[in-house]
């Protein structure tokens, strides 16, 4: 591989082509490089796992859809999706009202 340091000597960039941008070879096996490809491995895991959270929500969403739409029905899918999709929505639920009331409302309770 060939790299690009940075001006403190850190490797920022790696390439399979020799050019001006990473002009240095280093062994693939190098401890220098794994290194940097492990960093890189831990950003990429990092950053699939917050799009999962999201992708979760959308996949929610659609099924929701699906149901209000009469195109599936809620009994149609395994009786594990069935309890979390009920579960995460009763949390949903909850989060809204607690969301209702702040701190700072003067309830006079």
């Amino acid at each position: 591989m060939f790299i690009k340091r940075d001006a403190t000597g850190k490797i920022v960039a790696i390439s399979k082509v020799q050019d001006a941008h990473a002009p240095e070879y280093m062994d693939d096996d190098h401890p220098e490089l794994q290194i940097f490809m492990r960093s890189l491995k831990i950003y990429q895991q990092h950053e699939l796992a917050q799009t999962d959270q999201s992708m979760a929500r959308v996949v929610e969403d659609v099924i929701n859809l699906l149901v209000e739409k009469n195109l599936i029905f809620f009994t149609d899918l395994p009786d594990a999706a069935q309890q979390k999709l009920l579960t995460r929505r009763a949390m949903r639920r909850q989060d809204k009202l607690s969301n209702l009331i702040d701190d700072t409302d003067d309830l006079n309770i």
